[in-house]
């Protein structure tokens, strides 16, 4: 939680965020990194979102992501107003349609807006406002083992650690797939 920064200010990156949203991620590292906290000096992330532009942008793209799902993303930035006073950045995303899994469905959804007023020749104040949400249904289950297992032969732990991670014979499925190979047997 020390090492993660968005737009300078510390976050948690504990949930999952759409990159559409971020122009640049910047990895300090080193005495330079020890400027945002006393954290570990092996890195500091910082997530940069993206800003109005001075210039008119207007971009689309349409992406095809595996076999199903399909995603839109569309940014637009600028400056409005009596010399350029407001500043806006706004980037939506939609995606959405089935995973590799029979029956899946993933769909992601984004709504990020950066805005900028300039009242004042060295004077900016910014604001940055965001959604997203992410939906996955009827995909397998994530799990996590430990790179060491006990082989219980011996009471001392270092002799009873084996190098090696046993996986199980089997790979985990869902409960649609076990349905559909049981109908098949």
């Amino acid at each position: 939680m020390q090492d993660d920064r968005k737009d300078g200010m510390g976050i948690a990156v504990t949930t999952p965020s759409a990159l559409e949203e971020y122009e640049q991620l910047e990895v300090f590292n080193g005495l330079g990194g020890s400027m945002y906290g006393p954290t570990n000096p092996s890195g500091i992330f910082n997530f940069v979102t993206k800003r109005p532009t001075n210039e008119p942008l207007r971009q689309i793209e349409l992406q095809y992501e595996g076999a199903t799902v399909a995603t839109d993303h569309l940014d637009l930035g600028g400056r409005l107003g009596p010399n350029q006073m407001f500043g806006y950045r706004t980037n939506l995303v939609l995606g959405d349609g089935t995973g590799y899994v029979a029956r899946s469905q993933l769909r992601r959804q984004l709504a990020a807006v950066a805005l900028d007023v300039r009242p004042f020749a060295h004077t900016m104040i910014e604001g940055n406002f965001s959604y997203y949400n992410i939906y996955q249904h009827g995909y397998p289950g994530w799990f996590a083992y430990n790179p060491v297992i006990y082989t219980g032969t011996s009471s001392s732990s270092a002799e009873s650690k084996s190098p090696y991670t046993m996986l199980p014979a089997q790979a985990p499925m869902d409960s649609v797939d076990a349905i559909i190979l049981r109908a098949r047997a």
